[in-house]
């Protein structure tokens, strides 16, 4: 190791007797990073900690948060003021922290607005219900002062895009349009006769789906083949799954014999000449079926339609 030279930090005499330690690497990443979210009229005030050994930082921008972000500015501050923005839009903020050397890499991202006068501000607190209603996802928020109604914006995804699906007066919303176990992302505007606010932060919901009603039109085949018994039935809406059970008599006891996602069952764990009796339910992830009707069917005792087909 070279005199006065140490790992990460170069030792430098001055007059004075002590030392000065020059950075050899970049700074840490700036922690804290927040953007004000509409309390401020005229800006956008960002802050962050002080990182030591920064000399300066970077201020970073987009209007979305997965970016493309774009260097706006420089500081030797941990406070910036954005000024150049449009009112009523979200900005995305990510901060370096630099030194001679060079950069950090960016910090955690925030978002920060500016309302115009007179709108009301972000609605908060939205909620959507998961799986707390079968026919439903209710959408709720806080009320937002000054606000006269609210729209409700919906997508599939949470990176959007959002369409709007209704205007409402209050701060519940039920969305009856949805597909049972598919998830929905909402967000809500606050709107005057000014304008609307930005977007809330979004929230996702679903509904949960309801038991479907009984397989109908069950039948087994009767003598048709020698060493099988196949049971068919009508799809039932709603229904993911169904399970066939089967019994030595129609009044049960019945036990499952198989779980199929179509609308046919082969039973091969028969013997010939016996009857059997079976019914289907039909499930999905809230349960199943009350059992279908019952319908009767036995395999042939040899020479019949033999083990083909099926």
């Amino acid at each position: 190791m070279r005199s006065g030279l140490t790992i990460g930090f170069l030792a430098v005499g001055l007059a004075l007797g002590g030392c000065a330690w020059l950075a050899v690497v970049p700074p840490a990443i700036p922690t804290g990073v927040g953007a004000s979210d509409g309390t401020v009229l005229d800006r956008i005030a960002i802050v962050w900690e002080s990182v030591r050994g920064a000399s300066r930082y970077e201020v970073w921008r987009a209007t979305s948060e997965d970016g493309p972000y774009v260097l706006i500015d420089e500081t030797t501050e941990t406070t910036y003021s954005d000024t150049d923005i449009t009112v009523n839009t979200m900005y995305w903020y990510k901060i370096k922290a630099c030194n001679r050397v060079g950069c950090s890499d960016f910090s955690t991202a925030d978002s920060g607005y500016v309302l115009g006068v007179g709108i009301a501000p972000v609605p908060t607190g939205v909620l959507a219900t998961d799986g707390t209603f079968t026919d439903r996802v209710r959408v709720t928020w806080n009320l937002s002062p000054g606000a006269t109604t609210y729209q409700v914006w919906r997508d599939v995804a949470e990176g959007g895009p959002y369409a709007l699906r209704s205007t409402v007066p209050g701060t519940t919303f039920d969305d009856m349009d949805v597909v049972h176990g598919r998830v929905y992302w909402y967000k809500v505007m606050a709107c005057n006769a000014s304008d609307c606010s930005v977007f809330s932060v979004a929230n996702s919901g679903f509904t949960f789906p309801t038991v479907p009603d009984p397989a109908t039109n069950v039948a087994a085949s009767a003598g048709t083949y020698t060493d099988r018994v196949r049971i068919t039935w009508t799809a039932a809406a709603g229904a993911a799954t169904y399970e066939v059970h089967r019994s030595d008599a129609e009044g049960g006891p019945y036990t499952l014999r198989a779980t199929v996602t179509g609308t046919n069952h082969v039973d091969t764990g028969v013997t010939p000449g016996p009857t059997y009796w079976y019914r289907v339910l039909a499930c999905n992830a809230a349960g199943c079926s009350a059992p279908s009707v019952s319908d009767s069917g036995f395999a042939q005792v040899g020479g019949g339609g033999g083990g083909g087909g099926g």
